[in-house]
């Protein structure tokens, strides 16, 4: 892990069983399997296309690549915090099977090195989209531990990727123009 400028770059996401970021969102508590997350990111500009799905922020510019960014909160229907985004983090996730690129805008990191001590129960009516895998166990505290790769209903998915091609378009047309 490489801190650079207040933010961490995970080389290949990182490894190794047990470890996982954890992060406020909507007020609550998540965790991510660290393997699953290459970099955690200062809030950037996003920008929001018209016809995006309800959870879709927009999207960030990373050096000419468009990166879808959903905000979590919405995603689970639960309401965001009021007031200033300026210390959000975006989680960017590994690329899916299909190649798309998503970043998650959280509250906050907590930590991006945890280790949990077990997982906890799961009743089945926790989970939407079985994004919610598991509880862990960390020190007094069950934290829900998200699977990144159910966090979108297929439809989602979908959209999101179409907007992330239209963006990625109108990104190479402003390269050629310079």
């Amino acid at each position: 892990m490489l801190p650079i400028l207040g933010f961490f770059v995970f080389k290949g996401g990182m490894t190794g069983e047990g470890r996982y970021i954890l992060f406020r969102s909507a007020g609550v508590r998540w965790g991510l399997a660290a393997a699953g997350v290459v970099e955690v990111l200062p809030n950037l500009p996003v920008e929001r296309p018209p016809g995006s799905p309800k959870a879709l922020a927009g999207y960030a510019n990373l050096a000419g690549e468009p990166l879808a960014v959903v905000r979590l909160a919405r995603l689970f229907g639960a309401e965001e915090p009021q007031g200033d985004e300026l210390y959000h983090h975006i989680l960017r996730l590994a690329a899916s099977a299909g190649g798309a690129r998503l970043g998650l805008l959280v509250e906050r990191v907590l930590d991006a090195d945890a280790r949990a001590d077990g997982m906890g129960p799961l009743s089945s009516s926790q989970s939407v989209n079985e994004a919610v895998v598991g509880n862990l166990v960390i020190g007094a505290d069950m934290v829900p531990l998200l699977d990144w790769g159910r966090l979108l209903l297929m439809e989602e998915r979908q959209r999101i990727d179409e907007l992330a091609t239209a963006a990625a378009e109108r990104l190479a047309d402003l390269k050629a123009e310079v």
